[in-house]
């Protein structure tokens, strides 16, 4: 009498997770071109164009890396989000970007990029910032 052979295969790999990259700008035009820009790129990507919806999404999903224009309406402007970001969630980098030279140099934490930015070298710095964590 044969019996049956049961092979067990092992599980396929999981693909890792893509990285959550929070974009906050006022800019409806911009944000649209930049979200679909980041997702293009295989990241899962939140928005928000104020930084009050953008600290809502600290306390609903985890965020890999925020990247925030510095001028917008509302209390708090993209520097003070960047301050808020690094003192109650220290391990998400953030890139900064402003059309305002000035603006860039008050940000000293670090990442930046001036605006009109290349959506390519965004991705650049947003790997690179990835990469050291």
């Amino acid at each position: 009498m044969t019996h049956p052979q049961i092979m067990l295969m092992a599980p396929a790999p999981q693909a890792p997770k893509p990285a959550v990259v929070l974009v906050v700008e006022d800019d409806d035009m911009v944000r649209l071109m930049t979200v679909d820009f980041l997702e293009s790129c295989g990241y899962l990507v939140l928005e928000a164009e104020n930084a009050d919806r953008a600290m809502a999404w600290f306390g609903r999903q985890a965020v890999d890396l925020m990247f925030t224009d510095v001028q917008m309406p509302g209390a708090m402007d993209g520097i003070a989000l960047a301050e808020w970001v690094r003192t109650n969630h220290p391990a998400v980098p953030v890139l900064v970007t402003s059309g305002v030279a000035s603006e860039l140099a008050r940000y000293a934490a670090g990442l930046m990029v001036a605006k009109p930015y290349d959506l390519d070298a965004v991705h650049a710095r947003i790997q690179a910032a990835l990469g050291q964590r």
